[in-house]
């Protein structure tokens, strides 16, 4: 740190170290970038970060998902564009309903044969 001021390749070994850091210890690291979003700049903020590198890496803030199975054929089928439009299927539903009403309201025809 003390060269990397006036040194380009210790600015450069610098950056390195923290992208590697980036990647061992992520949650460290991002309470450091936060840091030096705030204005801090890169020894402070890494005195001030440095208690979250005791911590564990990566946590997790609750139990993982469950493992799902892929949906059926059927539920991909139902979940595409209807081939016909909704008013056709009222206006075919209406007249099924009509025809059917119309056929329990008549009275059978008998054969009288004198």
């Amino acid at each position: 740190m003390p060269y990397a001021r006036d040194d380009p390749a210790a600015e450069r070994a610098r950056l390195r170290c923290e992208q590697r850091m980036r990647e061992l210890h992520p949650y460290g690291m991002n309470r450091y970038d936060r840091l030096r979003t705030e204005g801090l700049g890169p020894v402070e903020a890494m005195r001030k970060a440095a208690p979250f590198f005791a911590r564990v890496p990566n946590p997790r803030t609750g139990h993982a998902a469950p493992i799902r199975k892929e949906l059926s054929a059927a539920v991909t089928l139902g979940t595409q564009d209807f081939p016909v439009a909704i008013t056709d299927v009222v206006r075919t539903t209406d007249a099924t309903q009509a025809a059917q009403s119309t056929k329990s309201t008549q009275r059978p025809v008998r054969n009288l044969k004198p």
